[in-house]
């Protein structure tokens, strides 16, 4: 015997749940190409091709920790070395914690910046909405 289809009144006891667009988010509006050049270049400028500084503080932070710790190392157990072996490793350790530290305030101030950047971005593009909306 062939199932039967199902009556009409199954397939509307329990309706699907389909997120369908209001009508307000599928409204068209109208802006000034003069706008919509100033948000696009707005956007460009917070492309940047150091993503973070972040990931280069690390580095530097992980050279700074095998310095040290081979410093530590040389002091132990090591009893011929020539004279510019320790200076040289006091030297790398020191500028690889200056390197460490200027990635580090680099990072902060380059994600300040991408902030203020993106909400100029969100200010404007409130403001045009706005208008349209009459807010």
């Amino acid at each position: 015997m062939m199932p039967q289809p199902p009556t009409p009144s199954k397939l509307t006891a329990n309706p699907p749940n389909v997120a369908l667009p209001s009508a307000e988010s599928e409204e068209m509006v109208t802006i000034r190409r003069h706008e919509l050049k100033d948000v696009r270049h707005q956007v460009a400028k917070m492309k940047n091709p150091v993503e973070s500084a972040a990931s280069w503080a690390y580095t530097w932070l992980g050279a700074t920790f095998t310095f040290a710790t081979s410093l530590i190392a040389l002091d132990q157990g090591t009893t011929h070395l020539d004279a510019w072996v320790k200076p040289a490793f006091i030297a790398a350790t020191i500028a690889s914690g200056i390197l460490t530290g200027f990635c580090f305030w680099f990072d902060r101030k380059l994600r300040s910046t991408h902030r203020g950047r993106a909400d100029e971005v969100v200010d404007r593009l409130d403001a045009i909405d706005s208008r349209f909306r009459g807010d």
